[in-house]
């Protein structure tokens, strides 16, 4: 069993039009490289068991004790799941499809921009 809670619309990806675009810098004017679902799902898979826990959990009981200043459903305690993810290490993309070490990216920042996105 898991919670699912979806700020935006879920949006429609066409497959053979999908792009993932991966920029060093986003003032660049062309991403480093672009890779295609087939080229993603070509990848080496790694499977991760995470415990989530939605940052909305338990929100009723905040909002009594503190008014309806908090946005979002009214959870009770339930906003708790166990998972298995499956997908690509972000660490697999950084060295060995931008050439990237991670010595030279740590403490900096990532950004990530999804086709969800409420821009």
């Amino acid at each position: 069993m898991h919670f699912e809670r979806n700020h935006n619309l879920i949006p429609e990806i066409d497959p053979e039009e999908y792009e993932l675009n991966l920029w060093l810098n986003p003032a660049d004017e062309e991403p480093l490289k672009t890779l295609s679902l087939e080229d993603v799902k070509n990848l080496p898979v790694h499977n991760l068991d995470a415990y989530l826990c939605c940052a909305g959990n338990k929100r009723r009981y905040l909002q009594v004790e503190h008014g309806d200043a908090v946005k979002g459903l009214k959870w009770n305690a339930t906003a708790i799941a166990n998972s298995r993810f499956k997908g690509v290490r972000l660490v697999h993309v950084l060295e060995n499809l931008m050439n990237i070490k991670l010595d030279d990216v740590r403490g900096k920042h990532l950004i990530m921009k999804g086709y969800d996105a409420d821009f």
